[in-house]
């Protein structure tokens, strides 16, 4: 039976955060090591944490200042002594059987990393929302979760299922590769993913939805982005490297291109208008890359869906691109 940990970062979830753990507490699977880090909350978070870890002795309380998500949980793995780790956000929950089955098929066989599906839920309704789940048409070669697939597998990179909480990981695996989240940034989850994906040699994907946002506690107001939008441009150079590391950029070259843009260019829509400027400048020195550009089949980017911004973008003052963005 081996050990799995979750981690559970907390920041001000008092409201949710009993739910969570319950649902943690109450799993069918027993050998738990359920770490929860208190990232600095100024409200009652840390006294509930207190109380249930008087209840339960599978739960671990790490009180630390408030560092983000990202520090939260690389706190949590460094503590971490399961053979796998889990991330469950302090407002959301999951089944009551989730770690029963994933323990059932690693014993079958071991993975690097164990991806399954997740659900929305908006007050009382429950449902799955197809843009942040795992879609099996993305995957070839899947014909049950005993499959065992590589990001090879996947025809859709960088862009199917990227959420940390619908994956648990061999920590073994992690710390061999030295996989950590990238503090201090938006848009951590992102990278830990490509980080992971691009890193694993083995891997597994259960379609069933064991895991539940908890959208109560998300605003439905459009984001938009202040300064912090360019950290995007640190995540596309740590993905850069990553492919470097692993030998993977001629693989995944096109793909790469496609996301960059995709990811880019969604961001410049929703960025403050004092920021883009500068945002539409770092842009250009990001993506127009003469060695990158120059390594692509100019007649197969061509039917690339993003090579118009591509053009755009080389063309297109900033607000001209902006512009063209909006209205595509």
């Amino acid at each position: 039976m081996p050990e799995i940990s979750v981690i559970v970062p907390v920041y001000n979830a008092a409201v949710y955060l009993e739910k969570c753990l319950k649902s943690l507490l109450l799993q069918t699977y027993p050998n738990l090591e359920i770490i929860c880090v208190n990232d600095g909350s100024t409200d009652n978070s840390g006294d509930i944490l207190k109380k249930y870890e008087k209840l339960d002795k599978r739960i671990v309380v790490i009180e630390k200042e408030n560092g983000g998500a990202a520090s939260a949980r690389n706190a949590g793995l460094e503590a971490a002594t399961g053979e796998y780790v889990s991330f469950v956000d302090a407002d959301d929950w999951v089944n009551l059987t989730l770690y029963e089955i994933f323990a059932e098929a690693c014993r079958k066989s071991p993975v690097d990393v164990w991806i399954f599906n997740l659900g929305f839920c908006f007050k009382k309704n429950m449902k799955n929302l197809n843009k942040n789940s795992v879609k099996l048409e993305d995957w070839d070669g899947w014909q049950s979760p005993d499959t065992i697939l590589t990001f090879d597998n996947c025809n859709n990179p960088f862009y199917s299922g990227m959420s940390v909480c619908n994956k648990i990981y061999s920590l073994k695996f992690l710390r061999e590769h030295n996989i950590k989240f990238y503090e201090g940034i938006i848009f951590e989850d992102t990278l830990f993913n490509l980080q992971t994906l691009l890193t694993a040699k083995s891997l597994k994907i259960n379609p069933d939805v064991f895991y539940w946002y908890n959208q109560d506690n998300v605003s439905s107001v459009t984001k938009v982005y202040d300064e912090k939008v360019f950290d995007a441009f640190i995540i596309i150079d740590e993905i850069k490297k990553c492919l470097q590391r692993q030998k993977l950029t001629d693989i995944y070259k096109y793909a790469f291109f496609q996301y960059k843009y995709d990811f880019l260019a969604t961001l410049y829509k929703q960025t403050k208008m004092k920021w883009r400027r500068k945002f539409h400048k770092k842009m250009k020195d990001c993506c127009i890359v003469p060695a990158e550009i120059n390594s692509l089949d100019k007649k197969l980017c061509r039917h690339l869906k993003n090579y118009i911004i591509f053009e755009k973008l080389q063309s297109c003052g900033w607000l001209e691109l902006y512009n063209f963005l909006k209205q595509n």
